[in-house]
């Protein structure tokens, strides 16, 4: 039987995000996770794949990886993973997050898409990239993308989001640094607020598909 793609969002969902200094503090957000159509399926297979080049019109982002990171990601080290500010409300932030796996998360398999959620977040984040509302304080920023360090690399063209690198450490800071990252002009976003699709999925993926 033909296994079926389908996109499924996590809706609006307020995950704890555990932080140092943080625990109790919570935030609505979405992410995309694409599940084959079967009872159970592993979160490794419905990670971000690596490809040279990334385009996110609704974010005004392109951007291409740097060697470690592409490497980590072949060798299934490294996961890439989205997430946005939940669809009901006023865009306050998206970004992609690079996350390192164990060999165990590795061959996880899931039943339901709260197992899925908690693999994620078992995930140990190293950095993201990502777009943040105008005047977001980086103690919220640090809340949402679970990183300490945060390095402002520009402003969207209409002057309303600010965009940053995140990271744990020097090192993985340094990997973000070799990434060219551009920012581009960002479409608005469409009536579902769905921001994480891809400039090769505009015109012929719905986010939410029968």
């Amino acid at each position: 039987m033909k296994l079926i793609r389908k996109v499924m969002m996590l809706g609006v969902v307020c995950l704890s995000i555990a932080l140092v200094g943080c625990q109790n503090k919570t935030e609505a957000l979405t992410s995309s996770v694409t599940i084959k159509d079967k009872a159970s399926f592993k979160p490794m297979n419905e990670t971000i794949d690596y490809k040279e080049d990334y385009v996110y019109e609704y974010l005004g982002l392109k951007f291409s990886l740097s060697q470690n990171i592409k490497e980590a990601m072949n060798n299934k080290s490294l996961v890439m993973l989205d997430s946005q500010s939940a669809l009901n409300e006023e865009l306050r932030y998206a970004f992609l997050s690079f996350n390192k796996v164990s060999r165990k998360q590795q061959d996880a398999v899931v039943q339901n898409m709260n197992e899925y959620m908690k693999w994620e977040k078992n995930l140990e984040r190293s950095g993201t990239i990502g777009m943040y509302k105008k005047g977001m304080s980086k103690k919220e920023i640090t809340e949402l993308t679970q990183c300490t360090y945060h390095k402002k690399i520009g402003i969207s063209h209409d002057g309303q989001y600010s965009y940053y690198i995140s990271y744990q450490n020097d090192t993985f800071k340094r990997e973000l640094e070799q990434c060219h990252i551009e920012i581009i002009d960002r479409l608005e976003e469409n009536d579902n607020g769905f921001v994480l699709k891809e400039k090769k999925d505009l015109e012929n993926t719905e986010v939410f598909n029968d």
